[in-house]
């Protein structure tokens, strides 16, 4: 499988399942953001959970976990 470099090009997304790859890929790679994220979240120490960084980590995996479930909800 051909890996997508940014921004994609039209020729990249011009089949349906090239689109189905592109998605895939994409969504690949919000799950190894997700996870770097969930590492990050997990190193903040318990005294600081309730403060600005951890709540900000916290949604950013919320807001990623929500774009990855609508990503594998496209083309089924």
């Amino acid at each position: 499988m051909k890996t997508l470099t940014l921004p994609l090009k039209d020729s990249d997304i011009d089949t349906r399942e090239k689109r189905r790859r592109a998605l895939k890929q994409i969504r690949g790679q919000l799950d190894r953001i997700h996870f770097k994220e969930g590492i990050y979240w997990m190193r903040i120490p318990k005294n600081l959970r309730g403060g600005a960084a951890c709540l900000n980590a916290e949604h950013a995996m919320d807001a990623i976990e929500r774009a990855m479930i609508e990503l594998d909800n496209a083309y089924h």
